[in-house]
């Protein structure tokens, strides 16, 4: 730049700088405008329904924020894929599955919520801390150590607290006390005895102020009912998410799916070939792997044109899925164990693990056909129902087997070694 030159000239800022702000200006009101008039509220619905911190995935889900209570009120701001943006406080925001949310009647709602009276007290059994809202808000927690404390941030509140009812009843419960963390997220902190604890649940109740008192029966219901929360243990979420994760994949477009479940679904209506080139060894145990995993192809894409979005909310159908895969990948495990040590040992040094492998493969394909008739009954009809049923039996026909003979082989193996060496 020359010396005395000015780096804005006056002529060019009149006559060009100045009609693009205008323009800026214009479409920024625009967008804002439609932003504010998109936006709605959700509740929370389903068992156990939770937030992410984004749109990420793997086999596990996104990186989860919470798990939350049900009939939590809920700001839509934006949508991505199957899941809905919701805006949590003025800085926070959280993703949450479309599946777990219904369409609430709330059209305006006040800029922040005042929390009331706490009270904190035991009984024989449990320590619980109520804590007085007028609305039924997001909330995530975490457990901290050195001190061991549990720390809880409810999204939209601001403290109207003047104190603290802590009763000499609670057992575990050290010390309770709030931080206003932000103008629209009040943290609670819980202070424990010990470093470490059994758990904790939070419940945002229908009953006010009261919170979980005694005169109440949903207190005792709570207490009673526990159990129905830990039934499902990590094998059963995880049969869950071993087909819903790959749904989720291939509608992304991270994997193929409907491409070879379509090439399945024109074989169906092809004449088989029953004539095969394949001499190798173990040639037959290869294809039955290889027709069980077109069964599953069938089944899941014909599930997935059928239902769409609504699979996800279908568990008994994902179950049958998932049990499918599981099968499967038992099946091919153990068939590529044998092949490997047969490779090294040969044949004849093997038969003992052939028997094994061979009456597994037999009676997995028993339990394939069980899941796959089942899934299939659950959402298909007519012709379609017919021509898949048939499917179904085609890829899970396995060579006749003399698996009582095996079996015995197999027992008198144990019973020569003295142990059970499976």
């Amino acid at each position: 730049m020359l010396p005395g030159s000015s780096f804005f000239q006056p002529a060019k800022c009149e006559n060009i700088y100045l009609p693009s702000m205008k323009l800026l200006v214009f479409l920024l009101l625009t967008l804002n405008a439609y932003a504010q008039d998109s936006t709605f509220y959700v509740r929370t619905t389903g068992p156990m329904p939770f937030m992410e911190f984004g749109p990420g995935d793997d086999r596990l889900g996104g990186a989860k924020m919470s798990y939350l209570d049900s009939n939590l009120l809920l700001k839509v701001v934006d949508s991505f894929a199957t899941d809905y943006i919701v805006q949590l406080s003025r800085l926070h925001r959280g993703y949450i599955s479309k599946l777990n949310t219904r369409r609430d009647s709330v059209t305006v709602v006040p800029p922040f919520h005042l929390s009331s009276s706490w009270r904190v007290y035991g009984d024989a059994k449990h320590d619980y801390i109520s804590i007085a809202l007028d609305e039924r808000l997001p909330y995530r927690s975490q457990h901290a150590l050195n001190p061991s404390k549990i720390i809880i941030d409810i999204f939209g509140v601001t403290t109207n607290t003047n104190w603290i009812t802590q009763m000499g009843t609670a057992k575990e419960i050290k010390n309770t006390w709030y931080e206003q963390l932000e103008d629209d997220v009040l943290r609670v902190h819980i202070e424990l005895k010990h470093k470490q604890h059994w758990g904790h649940y939070i419940c945002v109740q229908i009953h006010g102020g009261n919170g979980f008192s005694d005169e109440y029966l949903v207190s005792k219901a709570y207490r009673d009912s526990r159990i129905n929360r830990i039934f499902e243990g990590t094998n059963e979420i995880n049969r869950l998410l071993t087909v819903d994760m790959v749904l989720k994949r291939a509608m992304k477009g991270r994997i193929d799916l409907m491409g070879p479940a379509m090439a399945v679904s024109k074989e169906l209506v092809s004449i088989p070939d029953f004539n095969s080139d394949d001499d190798r060894e173990f040639s037959k145990e290869r294809k039955l792997i290889v027709n069980f995993k077109k069964a599953i192809l069938m089944t899941a894409g014909a599930a997935v044109q059928k239902l769409m979005m609504k699979l996800e909310s279908e568990q008994e159908i994902l179950m049958h899925i998932a049990d499918m895969a599981i099968e499967t990948y038992h099946a091919e495990s153990a068939l590529l164990r044998l092949m490997k040590l047969t490779s090294k040992k040969g044949p004849d040094a093997c038969a003992y693990e052939r028997d094994i492998v061979q009456t597994f493969l037999y009676d997995t394909a028993d339990r394939i056909n069980k899941y796959g008739k089942d899934a299939i009954n659950s959402f298909a009809e007519g012709d379609e129902q017919r021509m898949m049923l048939l499917g179904i039996k085609r890829f899970t026909k396995a060579e006749s087997f003399n698996g009582k003979a095996a079996r015995r082989r197999i027992a008198d193996k144990l019973i020569a070694d003295n142990s059970f060496a499976l």
